[in-house]
């Protein structure tokens, strides 16, 4: 089975340690297993994708906070990415999703 994880970073922060934990399960269960991240450094992974660069994240920041375009300002990364993703052709895409209530 051929896994691809995505999530913010890899092996720093809670879901990163998440990722790489379930890549480590993977791989010693005879899986293959990618995290793709688009923030920092890989931490604890030996198989990764970077999404975009530093340059990448700035500009989408940007647009989000001055254009309200949240999602819309990373085409060229994203299209990179989907390229990536056709390639590796994994069984399973796991997206990690964080949820914060305010009260």
């Amino acid at each position: 089975m051929k896994v691809l994880q995505i999530n913010t970073v890899c092996g720093r922060g809670s879901t990163g340690r998440i990722a790489t934990d379930i890549h480590k399960l993977l791989l010693e269960q005879g899986h293959e297993s990618v995290i793709a991240y688009g923030r920092g450094e890989a931490m604890n992974c030996d198989n990764t994708i970077k999404i975009g660069n530093n340059i990448d994240f700035y500009k989408h920041a940007l647009k989000t906070r001055l254009l309200d375009k949240h999602a819309f300002g990373s085409k060229k990364a994203t299209e990179d990415f989907i390229d990536e993703i056709i390639n590796y052709n994994p069984d399973i895409i796991h997206r990690f999703i964080i949820y914060m209530d305010i009260i």
